[in-house]
Parts: C-alpha cells; sequence; structure tokens
C-alpha cells in the first residue's frame, strides 16, 4: 500500500506525534510506502528526515477554527494528495480530521480517521460541545473508516451517532517494549513524574495544589513537557513552599530513563483518549495515579495496577498521593501489575497487526466498492 499519514501539527512531541512517527517507520519495514503530511517542523520531522521517510511541511493548516486559514489549508492538501496520489489518507487529530476527509472525498481516495480523542470531549461548554459534535457528525460519513484509540471514544462515537454509516473498530495505543534495564540511583526522596504538555486539558496546577498539604521532605516532582501554559505554571509553583521539590525538565527525547529513575507516575488531566504517556509507565514498572477520564480506565484497574481520580478533585489526589508515598510495598505491588497488563494488552505488536489489517480491510472494501460502481 502506498500511505499518507495525515496530521494537524508535527512541531510538538505529543502522543498522536509518537504514534505517527512509531506506525510510519512500522509500515515502512513491512513493505509499504508511506509519506508524512502536517504542519510545523520539530523534532520528529527531523527524524523522519534522517531515516529518508518523506515529509511534507503544509503553510495553511492551524489547530484553532480560522475559515479563511481552513479553506487554504483544504486546497493545499487537495494538491499535495493529487501529487502524491496515495491509494489510502491515514489521518490524526481533530483538524486533520476535517481537512483531510473533505480532501480524500473530492478526490476519491478512501479516509481512515483515527480518533486519539474526539473534539468534544472534555468540553464543558454546552454550545461549543455541541458545535463539535455536529461538525464530527457531518464529517463522519466522509469516512472510510474509523479508529478510536479506546472503548471510551468508540461508545461515544456510536452515542452520538458519529459513525452511524461508516465501519469502525477500536484498536488500543501500543508501544515497543525496552527490554535494557536503567541502573535506578540510591535517593532517600521517593521520585514522581509527570509526561505532558503544558497545554489544555493537562492539569499540572490540580498536582501542585494537591502537593500543598503534603509534607515536603520526602518527595521530589519532575515534570516533563513544554506548552503554552509552562510559564504559568512555574510561576505559581515559585510561590508553593516546597518550590525547591519541582524540575521542570522541558521537552525531553530520553524519557524511558527519567521513568527508570521514578517511583510514581501521575497524569492530571481533564480528558484523555488512550495516553501514550501511561503506557510507556506501565511499561516502566511504576505505580500510577492518574485522572478517571476518557480511556485511562482502560490502561489502569483501580487499586490493581494504579489509582484512579476523580477530574477536578484535588482532595483525592491527594489522598491518592500521600497513599503511595508512604507505602514502598504497595508501589511495587501496583507497578508489578502495571508491566503485566501492558505485556499483555498495550505492545507495539498487537497494535501494528490490527491497524495494517484494518487499512487492508478498508482498502479492499473500497476497491470493490469502485467495481461495483463500474459493473453498474
Amino acid at each position: 500500500m502506498k500511505i499518507v499519514q495525515f496530521i494537524t501539527r508535527m512541531d510538538v512531541l505529543g502522543g498522536a506525534q509518537i504514534h505517527v512517527f512509531d506506525l510510519t517507520k512500522a509500515l515502512i519495514s513491512r513493505g509499504h510506502k508511506v509519506i508524512v503530511i502536517a504542519a510545523g517542523f520539530g523534532k520528529i520531522p527531523q527524524e523522519l528526515e534522517k531515516l529518508g521517510i518523506e515529509y511534507y511541511q503544509l503553510n495553511h493548516m492551524t489547530v484553532p477554527i480560522r475559515p479563511v486559514k481552513d479553506v487554504r489549508a483544504l486546497f493545499e492538501v487537495k494538491t499535495v494528495l493529487k501529487k502524491l496520489n496515495p491509494d489510502l489518507i491515514a489521518i490524526h487529530s481533530s483538524k486533520a480530521g476535517i481537512i483531510g476527509r473533505l480532501a480524500g472525498k473530492m478526490l476519491r481516495i478512501p479516509t481512515v480517521f483515527t480518533a486519539h480523542s474526539w473534539s468534544f470531549s472534555g468540553v464543558t461548554n454546552k454550545m461549543k460541545k455541541n458545535l463539535f459534535i455536529t461538525i464530527e457528525k457531518l464529517i463522519g460519513p466522509l469516512s472510510s473508516g474509523i479508529i478510536t484509540v479506546s472503548q471510551f471514544d468508540y461508545d461515544a462515537a456510536k452515542a452520538h451517532k458519529i459513525a452511524f454509516h461508516v465501519n469502525m473498530k477500536m484498536i488500543h495505543n501500543g508501544i515497543h517494549d525496552i527490554e535494557k534495564s536503567v541502573p535506578k540511583t540510591s535517593s532517600d526522596k521517593v521520585k514522581m513524574v509527570m509526561v505532558a504538555r503544558f497545554a489544555y486539558p493537562k492539569d499540572h496546577l490540580l498536582l501542585l495544589k494537591a502537593l500543598k498539604d503534603i509534607p515536603h521532605e520526602n518527595w521530589q516532582l519532575t515534570l516533563i513537557g513544554d506548552g503554552p501554559l509552562l510559564t504559568e505554571t512555574k510561576a505559581y509553583a515559585s510561590t508553593c513552599e516546597f518550590a525547591n521539590n519541582i524540575i521542570f525538565a522541558g521537552e525531553c527525547a530520553n524519557v524511558f530513563n527519567y521513568l527508570a529513575e521514578a517511583d510514581i507516575f501521575l497524569l492530571i488531566t481533564r480528558s484523555e483518549g488512550l495516553p501514550i504517556s501511561i503506557i510507556e509507565a506501565m511499561r516502566a514498572n511504576l505505580p500510577i495515579i492518574a485522572s478517571n477520564v476518557g480511556g485511562v480506565k482502560e490502561l489502569i484497574d483501580h487499586q490493581i495496577s494504579g489509582l484512579l481520580v476523580p477530574r477536578d478533585n484535588v482532595n483525592n489526589l491527594r489522598t491518592a498521593i500521600l497513599s503511595l508515598l508512604f507505602d514502598e510495598k504497595l508501589r511495587k505491588r501496583l507497578g508489578i501489575e502495571a508491566r503485566r497488563k501492558y505485556k499483555e494488552m498495550f505492545t507495539f505488536s498487537i497494535m501494528l497487526h490490527e491497524t495494517e489489517n484494518y487499512y487492508k480491510k478498508v482498502l479492499s472494501h473500497g476497491r470493490k466498492t469502485k467495481q461495483g460502481v463500474h459493473e453498474g
């Protein structure tokens, strides 16, 4: 197959971008021709170019809705796709989902949209949420296929009739295992880590507020990531009594090394699909504290492989942190179970096999449909 992987932005290091990068490399290794198109240029496009993988940087794609630019983006994407003439367009992220499926329909190229999280997930403003649901319902039927990365998002699509006439499949995210172990340095502090962009829907401030009433002599928190809310978060942290316990590590390519040194992983957020950062923590044998939103509960079995806390609940979060800070045996037990579940359900090979087969199924169905049209 000749496949175009299309995502809105590639200048940030997020879960969807890492998914596209790893999937692209794997599909090429299995004999497929894969080209990536997106806005922006950063670490991942640089790596793509080093590997000799074609990357087309778009000029008019934006995340916010901007009608004039969006029309320009549509015709830019259409021009690129017409030139590349792929068998299939695999699309990721909400804005690319709209532009890509419209362009695919115009060019009669099959499209598979992967919903890493629906655009309306976690939106509290009712008018805005209804707008996003309406857009998804209008665009959904243009898809040749839809992948959701969690059962939560699959059920949401069914409930809102987004994929009423479309073949849809749930395929959990998966990541490569890392067999090598990094020696852990001894420390008298319990090391906590959170890997997340400083941007909505992540909720770093709630985490810092939860830590306010916790004795700060025996712990350290490393926050990995970059984003528009980083400055605000740093400013708030500087006013806290435990400011010296917080490390802002920035955007990192060697997240595995931080996880290998950590004792507890946290992901505090208002909305999620199926976060790769949690799967990375499961792979690293870490006990996890996470907000019970989206597909997170599909990763973490509460009190078995981690602790789930309600969204926006600072007291429950504080209680969960305290329970792990002072109970090493519980941390170890939860971490072992997290690793076991990763190996059983969330490896890269499982995800790759299911995704490749689904792409082939969608393409085969498209060919049969075209043949039927010609025969009629």
